[in-house]
């Protein structure tokens, strides 16, 4: 199964500073995110696996496990450098780090060029289920974080939060 998604700007659906979209491929071993951004101003941030790369541009997914409110976040920045934990949120906004996920979790590769960045983020179905992931069609969500030249955060999504934020268990979605 394969599907894409054009990324829309996250507080109120519109159409977002840069444009991009999430490719999706599922079959029964693997699911498979990759992206195709336009990119004018790459903000890097972040050295070294599960560091905080996301205080800057970050092309990022997040796939419920065994709840809805518990989850995987994955996200991979310009320099190839990624984060993968699981999230435990409360439904309500608040939410923490329930683990940090070893790096063979997720594959990844992201490359900037010529005003477009490309970036991959795939994971092996069984070893998702072994995180509490159900069997069957997976639900999750696809995101982009984009720092323009002055430092301010503009946010997009496959399915928009409407929140200043990405952790909103209620925007997943089934493939």
């Amino acid at each position: 199964m394969e599907k894409a998604y054009y990324l829309k700007r996250n507080f109120d659906g519109g159409v977002p500073r840069q444009a991009g979209k999430a490719s999706v491929f599922c079959d029964e071993n693997v699911l498979s995110f990759d992206f195709e951004c336009e990119e004018q101003n790459v903000v890097a941030r972040g050295a070294g696996y599960n560091a905080d790369i996301w205080e800057g541009d970050v092309y990022e997914v997040m796939i419920r496990l065994d709840c809805p409110c518990r989850y995987l976040e994955a996200s991979v920045n310009a320099s190839n450098t990624a984060y993968c934990v699981i999230i435990e949120n409360d439904g309500k906004g608040a939410f923490k780090i329930e683990r940090r996920l070893p790096e063979k979790t997720v594959t990844h590769s992201c490359r900037a060029e010529g005003g477009t960045v490309r970036a991959t983020l795939k994971f092996e179905i069984k070893a998702l289920q072994s995180l509490g992931m159900p069997a069957g069609t997976p639900v999750f969500n696809v995101f982009r974080q984009d720092f323009d030249e002055s430092g301010e955060l503009h946010l997009s999504a496959a399915n928009p939060t409407g929140r200043k934020t990405f952790h909103i268990p209620q925007s997943f979605f089934a493939f």
